[in-house]
């Protein structure tokens, strides 16, 4: 592998200007040069479009799109369509990375030509100033059918960032961001992407800078329309387990499971809507599948017969502000 590989950063940009000069200062002033810039405007009205402007103007590496709003899909597919470097990695633009974030990705490629290098990654809570980086499991073995649960359950593996990618997988595969999803769409993105790898290398520094700001409106996020999605997400998930044959993948698909629940727990349906929801989420898991060396995995047994129960405690509790 060329030590020198053009990496492609992809930031897509929707209303950010607060965040956007120390996202993008990050990024421009990164020890490895050899990067082309791609800042995707989606339509922003608070002038983070000029701001893009500007950064242009001062590196030649900047590219600049602006789009009416499509949604943060259509952005990222976007930029992967017009990026010309060998590797691509994406930047959220409220984000900042270290100075190093793009340097110690490209290291391992020295070594052996990997279709996907992660790096890890520090949750900072702004508003009570705490940062706490997500610790990679001791135990990797660089195979992916072996590590897959135990990443995928810190979680590191199913949002977009803090990864490069190989841009010939992506195009030549046509791994895209499904815009017909509206929420969890990043997972269904690094389920097909990670069908077509083996192996991956880690890089066990936290390097990206997730930084977690007051959430907008949970009514909105738990409306149907999400539900839905996280329905298709589930499926995909199951059906990745069972085609990569990975190991203690019933592990992943439960936790996962429970977490759509958990966060879906409260509606404004009441509880026959909840519910309903629970048997919809059961329906994904029901039936037998294998995960290697494991015909009938018992966690998901119990999950699926008594899923509504644990479901109705959990709904109980948070209903009387409890959870």
């Amino acid at each position: 592998m060329d030590k020198d590989v053009l990496v492609s950063i992809v930031v897509p940009v929707y209303n950010a200007k607060d965040y956007l000069e120390a996202c993008l200062d990050s990024i421009i002033n990164q020890t490895y040069k050899n990067i082309e810039i791609i800042l995707i405007d989606d339509g922003s009205n608070d002038g983070s479009g000029d701001v893009l402007d500007v950064y242009a103007q001062k590196d030649k590496r900047i590219k600049v799109v602006h789009n009416t709003n499509h949604g943060v899909s259509y952005t990222r597919n976007y930029g992967i369509s017009i990026a010309t470097g060998s590797k691509i990695l994406f930047i959220d633009s409220d984000d900042i990375v270290d100075l190093d974030y793009v340097k110690k990705l490209v290291e391992p490629l020295q070594s052996d030509d990997y279709d996907l290098v992660i790096c890890g990654i520090n949750d900072v809570n702004v508003k009570k100033n705490k940062i706490k980086a997500r610790k990679f499991p001791e135990k990797l073995t660089g195979n992916l059918q072996d590590d897959f649960c135990a990443l995928f359950m810190m979680p590191i593996i199913t949002g977009p960032v803090t990864k490069l990618y190989d841009a010939a997988i992506l195009k030549n595969k046509k791994v895209y961001f499904s815009e017909d999803i509206s929420f969890n769409e990043d997972v269904m993105f690094n389920l097909q992407y990670l069908r077509h790898i083996e192996k991956y290398a880690i890089v066990k520094e936290a390097l990206y800078n997730y930084l977690r700001r007051p959430s907008q409106s949970l009514s909105k996020n738990r409306s149907e329309k999400n539900f839905k999605s996280v329905l298709k997400v589930a499926d995909a998930l199951k059906n990745f387990i069972i085609e990569k044959n990975i190991v203690n993948g019933n592990i992943a698909l439960t936790h996962q499971c429970l977490n759509y629940l958990k966060w879906f727990a409260i509606t404004d349906g009441g509880y026959s809507t909840f519910s309903r929801r629970a048997g919809e989420i059961r329906n994904v898991i029901d039936g037998r599948y294998a995960t290697k060396g494991n015909k009938r995995a018992t966690n998901v047994w119990l999950l699926k017969n008594n899923l509504l129960f644990v479901l109705y405690v959990m709904y109980w509790f948070r209903e009387k502000g409890k959870w």
